[in-house]
């Protein structure tokens, strides 16, 4: 009998006690709690947990009380009671086994924030172990990206929590995949590169000059044809200004070579180029411009480790999935971000219209655009698609008036101002009474805070630059740099309105940079430069910088935020992203464009 008390108490992990009445009570309460009857159970240890009361039994007796509750579907109670433990008996012995108890109820009850403190109190390898698997189970139930980050800053020493933040920007579209913070978490936590596909640039070196595969539809087989030539002007004129570029760069002793491949915009030509083992050698690839090309270049930029950038697009989804990938232009989702930040920090009033062209671009810039700025508590009174059968009509509403009756002392003093708007009704019959009344707009008077029209194409700038001029209470109207190209915007109405237009490539015409391009472009090439000219000439300036400022691997420098200074376009800065993250907002004053974002002191995202 004593042997088995001996035994019984060892596996108990208690002290050797005499059977009492407590200790009795105690089994019991064991007894039931194994037999699954959990509330029985609590009662029956609820009497062994007064700390007033010594017993020998209480931390044992308030452990499984808290058991007790949790099984029996008591959260709550659970934890107060594991809390109360460590608050009452924090030298107790068995308290990492109260640290992982509560870490698993507070992930169960979508407290991440706490699990992770509670869980960083225990001390125990072993139980460590346990809590780690448990952390790294319940973390795969986190799958919003602000969340995570946020629990990094607090906790910025947990590999788990790293792991799964890097997993989940891992699955992020490229156009807003955060690269550097995911390699920079890679590197302190020494992460599996291959697992989350972060690029590995142990083999980046600097030289004395750089070698720069121009890969674009050239047509050469078609310079005969004139017609040709017009469609292939737009790559002409990005190649003069590369060319111009590298003039540059020689003269500041930053030399690049620029060898070219052309496409002819077929996919099996292209892959025919990249059978070329020169291609390997490439310490930069810039295009292709068209999809089939350009998906067959980024499988071999990613298979041989080659930075590759698209000079033209705007689409995140020309980058796939390659890390090795970048747009020259912001992508259409940094657009969005940039112009809601825009919005959040000069617009008082929250109230707005977004109008958008029914096509995959101008929706996902609409739909990010009313997620941020809904997220600053603004209130989207209309979100509305619109075609070229329904833009009208659809525009139309802007303007929508109804009938407003006056009567009396209103009607009365609206008669005393001269010219003002006010209609008589049309009468049956000569003797009815006049009825008198005005058009009022249904969307009221200075009620919208702004308008943001989603569209580059003539037609919806036309209208809805008309629409704001209809009403006359001139509502702020944002839309695109390409209503600038087009003859049938006006732009004394667009300044007279003050009309704000996202503007990823603007550059200032007036100022002494453009004119020396001007002069240099004409001297070379006998033409009036184009918008194809300057994104030519200063990518090849900005790559080149950062080439020499870096390395054949020029992210390496960028994730801390490089900015490279432009010539003519917006300045270059990756940040964390792998599309420039500035995106400039013009409007007109004194007849010429200006930039109004950083008046504002806005922030990229």
């Amino acid at each position: 009998m004593i042997y088995s008390s001996l035994l019984l108490a060892f596996l108990l992990g208690l002290p050797m006690l005499s059977f009492s009445q407590e200790q009795q009570k105690y089994l019991n309460g064991k007894e039931l709690f194994s037999a699954g009857r959990y509330s029985l159970a609590m009662e029956t240890f609820k009497e062994l947990t007064n700390p007033e009361v010594p017993n020998g039994f209480n931390e044992y007796a308030s452990f499984y009380y808290a058991l007790s509750a949790y099984h029996g579907g008591q959260p709550f109670i659970a934890r107060d009671m594991f809390l109360q433990i460590e608050s009452r008996y924090y030298q107790w012995r068995k308290m990492d086994e109260v640290y992982l108890w509560l870490t698993k109820i507070y992930f169960e009850l979508d407290d991440f924030s706490r699990a992770l403190e509670i869980s960083a109190k225990i001390v125990s390898d072993q139980v460590n172990k346990k809590v780690r698997n448990l952390e790294a189970a319940e973390l795969k139930r986190m799958n919003d990206l602000d969340s995570l980050k946020m629990l990094m800053d607090r906790f910025p020493n947990d590999p788990i929590l790293a792991e799964r933040l890097v997993q989940r920007i891992s699955e992020q579209p490229m156009a807003v995949r955060e690269i550097g913070l995911m390699e920079s978490l890679v590197n302190e936590f020494d992460l599996n590169r291959s697992v989350f596909n972060v690029p590995d640039y142990s083999n980046n070196e600097k030289k004395a000059s750089y070698n720069i595969a121009v890969i674009m539809p050239f047509m050469y087989n078609s310079l005969s044809d004139t017609r040709s030539i017009m469609r292939n002007s737009l790559v002409t004129s990005l190649y003069e200004g590369m060319l111009l570029a590298v003039d540059e760069l020689d003269i500041v002793g930053k030399p690049v070579n620029l060898f070219c491949y052309d496409t002819q915009r077929s996919e099996a030509k292209t892959g025919e180029i990249l059978q070329n083992d020169e291609l390997k050698s490439m310490d930069l690839i810039i295009g292709p411009l068209y999809p089939e090309p350009s998906r067959v270049v980024s499988e071999f930029s990613y298979d041989y480790n080659i930075n590759m950038i698209n000079p033209l697009s705007s689409n995140g989804e020309v980058m796939g999935n390659n890390p090795y990938s970048f747009l020259y232009k912001s992508s259409t989702e940094t657009q969005a971000y940039s112009a809601a930040n825009f919005s959040r920090k000069n617009f008082s009033n929250k109230t707005a219209i977004i109008i958008y062209e029914q096509n995959e671009r101008d929706s996902v810039f609409a739909n990010i655009y009313k997620e941020e700025l809904e997220k600053d508590s603004f209130n989207i009174i209309w979100f509305k698609g619109l075609n070229e059968t329904n833009s009208r009509q659809a525009l139309d509403s802007i303007t929508a008036t109804y009938e407003r009756d006056l009567f009396g002392k209103e009607l009365d003093s609206l008669r005393a101002i001269e010219n003002y708007p006010i209609k008589l009704k049309h009468k049956e019959h000569s003797y009815d009474p006049d009825e008198w009344y005005e058009e009022s707009l249904v969307i009221a008077p200075d009620s919208v805070g702004h308008i943001m029209m989603v569209s580059g194409k003539a037609l919806f700038a036309a209208n809805s630059i008309s629409a704001v001029a209809v009403r006359g209470d001139k509502i702020p109207l944002i839309g695109r740099e390409e209503w600038l190209y087009h003859p049938s915007v006006g732009f004394g109405q667009m300044e007279q309105l003050g009309t704000y237009m996202v503007a990823p490539t603007f550059y200032n015409e007036n100022s002494s940079k453009y004119r020396a391009l001007k002069e240099s472009v004409i001297k070379h090439f006998k033409l009036v430069p184009n918008q194809y000219h300057v994104i030519g000439f200063d990518l090849v300036l900005g790559v080149g910088e950062l080439l020499h400022a870096n390395g054949k691997y020029f992210q390496v420098g960028i994730r801390n935020d490089q900015i490279v200074k432009s010539r003519l376009l917006p300045d270059l800065r990756f940040g964390n992203k792998n599309d420039n993250q500035v995106v400039p907002i013009i409007m007109f004053k004194d007849s010429n464009l200006i930039r109004v974002d950083r008046l504002y002191n806005v922030f990229i995202k």
